[in-house]
């Protein structure tokens, strides 16, 4: 009994030109002289094709002991989909899989992941606004999507990255910047590979200019294509990064509804208003009262920030839900009152770390809406 899967990019059914294509090769029982042979007659023919092919020989055991101690080899086996061979035996270990790595354990792989996500920003520089990106790996980049798909489906289930994002904790906005970003950046990714010949993820000075015609990036007066391209490449790094932090604050407020041992008898802790009108605390976070506050007066949008300065608090996932839903709100009109002016006056002056609170303007896109293109 033996049976061909794909993991990885394969197994999700998304992958660049030059990508790695990854194989499971399962098998039922320990390793026999004839199952080793159909395996490596298998790869000789795919090495002979051109293909780099990633490949693991593994029981239904050996895959949850191994994902067990070891999250690369979890999340790979997440995208675990069936090719061929004996179907029961992939089911076989995709229930296994699931009963013996995923179940119950979601927590603990938000934080692998995460800690993941941040060691690989350490290592690309922990910066987004690079002049010469890495789309995969940098900070806002591919694998920071993947990051959020992955986190989602443990918890959540799915097949097709549409189904795992539309079952999650995401709204329909933040669903539609999700695909939208991951559109562009495999686009770009996909230029990249075709271009160089090779799995190329860094985009260099040389082939900026290349990759913006080739997406239809064309000058206008005053701004070049490959300007153009390149604003709209770090506006959807910022989307993502604004994505990421609303399902990390999303997941942490989840977590503090569901308490755990003696701490599930305590009374539940009401929010509580705070002294600017429309705002209360909830949960620790800064939330407004209403979901049309920010409709209704695009100021609190301003406003959520200074309060949250001025409380010494984070911001709450809805809050933040409801700001990123409204923000054409924040027009020309708007823009030109005195109050608006006023607010924008107190988050760069006010208080003594006014970086933090430009970073949390910045990554919202609220700063972009006072900034003239």
């Amino acid at each position: 009994r033996i049976t061909v899967m794909a993991t990885g990019g394969y197994g999700r059914g998304v992958m660049g030109p030059s990508s790695d294509t990854d194989l499971l090769f399962l098998r039922a029982y320990k390793v026999s002289p004839h199952t080793e042979s159909v395996v490596e007659y298998m790869l000789y023919a795919l090495w002979d094709m051109g293909l780099k092919v990633g490949n693991a020989f593994r029981t239904p055991g050996d895959c949850v002991k191994l994902a067990l101690e070891d999250v690369t080899i979890k999340t790979s086996l997440l995208d675990a989909r069936y090719i061929c061979g004996d179907e029961a035996l992939a089911n076989e270990m995709l229930t296994s899989f699931s009963d013996g790595a995923v179940k119950g354990r979601d927590a603990q792989f938000i934080a692998d992941k995460l800690a993941e996500r941040d060691n690989r920003h350490a290592r690309q520089g922990d910066a987004r606004y690079v002049v010469e990106p890495n789309i995969k790996e940098g900070k806002g980049g591919l694998r920071d999507l993947q990051t959020l798909y992955w986190i989602v489906k443990h918890m959540y289930g799915g097949g097709t990255l549409e189904e795992v994002m539309k079952a999650g904790p995401f709204t329909d906005h933040e669903y539609a910047l999700f695909i939208r970003s991951a559109r562009f950046l495999w686009t770009v990714r996909c230029h990249l590979h075709f271009v160089t010949g090779r799995a190329e993820e860094r985009l260099s000075f040389d082939l900026q200019p290349e990759i913006a015609a080739r997406m239809g990036y064309r000058d206008r007066s005053g701004q070049q294509g490959v300007e153009r391209f390149m604003k709209r490449y770090f506006l959807v790094t910022k989307d993502v990064g604004g994505l990421t932090r609303i399902l990390a604050a999303k997941l942490e407020a989840d977590q503090k509804k569901k308490p755990e041992g003696l701490r599930r008898f305590l009374p539940v802790r009401a929010p509580q208003p705070l002294s600017e009108p429309g705002f209360i605390l909830d949960n620790g976070r800064v939330n407004v009262t209403d979901d049309k506050a920010m409709r209704n007066d695009p100021l609190n949008m301003l406003r959520l920030f200074i309060v949250a300065r001025e409380a010494g608090k984070d911001i709450h996932p809805q809050a933040l839900s409801l700001l990123t839903r409204n923000l054409r709100a924040l027009n020309e009109r708007v823009r030109e009152k005195p109050a608006a002016q006023a607010l924008i006056l107190d988050t760069i002056l006010g208080g003594n770390d006014p970086g933090t609170i430009l970073r949390r303007m910045n990554e919202s896109g609220v700063l972009a809406r006072f900034i003239p293109e």
